[in-house]
């Protein structure tokens, strides 16, 4: 149990601190390519929030189970096999759209 709330403590540490949806980082590296903020993508050399159910450097990594949604903000009241990283709860019995803090 103690592994779990940590796994999710550090999660939260990572993630939960954002709340703005604004990268303003689109200046080239030293090789010339563009890079964007962490939970942000390079598209049309602009950099966007990530899509729903996504989160980390250029979007690479998906939400981890219960969290789902925009940058892993929301919590599934149903179980892993029904928890969808991108629209949480797929059952429809019990869906949970509050936000972790």
């Amino acid at each position: 149990m103690e592994h779990v709330m940590l796994k999710s403590f550090l999660f939260c540490l990572n993630i939960g601190i954002l709340t703005k949806a604004e990268c303003n980082n689109t200046h080239p590296d030293q090789s010339g390519k563009l890079n964007c903020c962490t939970h942000f993508f390079l598209y049309n050399g602009e950099c966007k929030e990530c899509p729903p159910g996504f989160f980390g450097d250029n979007c690479s990594r998906q939400c981890y189970y219960p969290y789902y949604g925009r940058l892993c903000l929301y919590m599934c009241q149903c179980d892993n096999n029904t928890c969808d990283h991108v629209i949480g709860c797929t059952n429809n019995t019990s869906m949970d759209a509050s936000t972790k803090g």
